[in-house]
């Protein structure tokens, strides 16, 4: 992936209307098909020409085949080659008109000598605006892709073999040189401090480098793809990598850094090149693992998060969250197509799963109901067939449909509870996160009554609810009265438990003397 180019060049195939911040497109590249040629017959053969000719309505446009007199057709002969005439460089430089005084400054450098582009297109390869068929390159200034590859200019120069092309290298490197020795001279001074100040904040930026920010919480590398710079700010394109939710792909973000007085820590700045990290190898091998974890998850997975909802406007409270992020949404959207999630994902997940009151789709088939007939066969296929574990409970065994049997493994059957089992329900559901007054003996009355669990649970419940109310621990008579008005029964108080007497003295002769 090249980053955007500061570089003007274009074909006669392509044509781009963008301004990039340091090179401007001033010329149209001109691309030789060698292989497309026509003599006139030939074209005449291939190609009508039509032209406007003189209006016969106001709607319409008359279309005729000789062209009209006084008109000049262009004609278009074979392209020339390029020939080179005058200096190798030429430089332009711009009036700036002031109250007091007049200032020259360098606006653009072009380079008509082609060995010379050649060598550049060369140096600037990484640009997708430098390509091998363009016959005009123009420099714009402040000439920052010269800065940023300052390195790769030099070496081309000093490695170049021919006399005439190293000549006009030189001088071409002598003129940015000059342009940049302020950029050079001060970039250098402040990172070497670790500040940077606003005007030469594009400086840090080089097309193609990594530099490091945070997304929320999160750190996060991003690749520099080009940088804008006007008297208010400077702006940033950064490229990073993404999930789209069928493939990994690459995505934009874009940053805006408004001009600042004096100087800044690079530290400080929303984006930083990772070079300036003081822990960038442990922050480089947290970012790869996590990238890591992230591309396994790609795909279908069953997971929770934990991580910071969003707050509500103008408040600063942080909040906590802890939920499933794929049933829920995936179960929803399956729902109306009749295609149930977990028929596909519990075998992977290793999920068990759970039906309960399955006598609803296991009924007996019967000569009257089809429809129900149907539903039942097609559970029973699909019993046959499960690949993973599978509870089924059900209250009526004996409405099941006689061919499930043979599909079940295991049946475990529940008695009805005991007066133990009953002890312990009701000292569970009475005794949890409330007080009570009730004694042994009253659970004793209560563990004698024929109720289930789940009856117990509800008559446990309206108790709390009335004892809350009135202020007070849970007592039996709220129990009695409860009993009394769901279940119908009344229950009468336990007999009171025999007084102690002293075994020397069975009679209580003692109380006499």
């Amino acid at each position: 992936m090249s980053p955007s180019s500061s570089v003007s060049g274009s074909s006669g195939e392509e044509s781009c209307d963008e301004d990039f911040s340091v090179i401007e497109r001033l010329a149209d590249a001109i691309r030789i098909e060698e292989d497309v040629r026509f003599s006139p017959d030939e074209r005449a053969l291939l190609v009508k020409e039509l032209y406007e000719g003189p209006r016969k309505c106001q709607c319409c446009v008359n279309w005729v085949e000789e062209c009209p007199e006084h008109v000049v057709v262009p004609v278009f002969d074979e392209p020339e080659k390029e020939v080179e005439v005058g200096p190798p460089l030429v430089i332009r430089r711009r009036v700036n008109r002031g109250e007091n005084s007049t200032l020259v400054s360098l606006d653009s450098i072009e380079i008509r000598h082609a060995a010379t582009r050649q060598v550049l297109l060369n140096v600037f390869s990484m640009y997708d605006g430098f390509v091998g068929v363009i016959r005009h390159l123009v420099f714009k200034a402040p000439f920052h892709v010269f800065f940023w590859h300052w390195d790769r200019f030099d070496e081309a120069v000093a490695n170049e073999e021919d006399p005439e092309t190293r000549k006009v290298l030189v001088a071409l490197r002598a003129v940015v040189k000059r342009e940049l020795a302020e950029a050079f001279a001060i970039s250098k001074e402040l990172a070497s401090n670790g500040v940077i100040s606003s005007m030469f904040l594009w400086t840090l930026f080089a097309p193609g480098s990594i530099v490091y920010g945070r997304e929320g919480m999160h750190d996060r590398f991003y690749v520099v793809d080009a940088v804008q710079v006007d008297p208010f700010q400077t702006g940033l394109n950064l490229r990073f990598v993404d999930w789209t939710g069928c493939r990994f792909g690459g995505a934009s973000k874009h940053i805006s850094m408004p001009n600042f007085f004096g100087t800044r820590r690079i530290t400080s700045l929303a984006v930083y090149p990772a070079t300036y990290l003081d822990d960038l190898l442990k922050v480089q091998a947290s970012l790869l693992a996590r990238g890591r974890k992230f591309a396994g998850l790609a795909g279908m997975h069953y997971k929770s998060y934990r991580s910071w909802s969003g707050a509500k406007a103008g408040s600063s409270d942080q909040q906590h969250e802890e939920s499933r992020i794929v049933l829920d949404t995936s179960e929803h959207a399956r729902r109306p197509r009749t295609q149930p999630l977990w028929k596909r994902c519990q075998h992977g997940w290793g999920a068990v799963l759970l039906i309960d009151e399955c006598d609803l789709y296991l009924e007996q088939r019967s000569d009257t109901s089809t429809q129900r007939n149907k539903l039942v066969s097609r559970f029973l296929t699909e019993l046959e067939y499960y690949p993973s574990l599978l509870f089924l409970t059900t209250n009526r065994e004996r409405v099941l449909d006689p061919a499930v049997y043979s599909r079940i493994h295991l049946t475990i059957n529940y008695p009805a509870l005991d007066a133990p089992s009953r002890t312990k329900i009701w000292t569970t559901f009475l005794s949890h996160g409330t007080e009570s007054s009730i004694s042994e003996r009253e659970l004793e009355v209560l563990a004698n009554i024929d109720v289930n669990g789940r009856r117990i649970r509800n008559i446990a419940k309206t108790t709390k609810i009335m004892a809350k109310r009135a202020g007070r621990p849970i007592c039996f008579d709220d129990v009695k009265k409860v009993m009394r008005i769901t279940e119908g029964l009344i229950i009468e108080d336990p007999e009171p438990e025999p007084e102690y007497q002293d075994a020397r003295d069975p009679f209580g002769l003692d109380d006499f003397h």
